[in-house]
């Protein structure tokens, strides 16, 4: 989900900055099947209880005093959200 709003935000830009009638550069034919198959994959809810879920990780945090460790890797799944520290 982030590289794909990566991606838009990226031609966003692009298109404010061109000239009129300049065209933006379209990327190669293997990179477009990536971000096809990425955006197929693409779960917006689960999105959304992740964000969820880290912002009552950090409001407990901040509500004990305790330190948040780093976080190395997130994984989604249909059943749970795994945090890796």
């Amino acid at each position: 989900a982030g590289l794909l709003s990566f991606l838009g935000l990226r031609r966003v830009q692009q298109r404010r900055n061109r000239k009129p009638g300049q065209r933006i550069a379209m990327p190669a034919e293997e990179i477009s099947t990536v971000e096809l198959e990425l955006r197929a994959v693409e779960n917006p809810q689960g999105m959304d209880a992740v964000d969820h879920a880290l912002r009552m990780l950090a409001v407990w945090a901040q509500d004990t005093g305790a330190t948040l460790p780093a976080l190395y890797a997130l994984r989604l799944s249909a059943e749970e959200i795994s945090v890796f520290l």
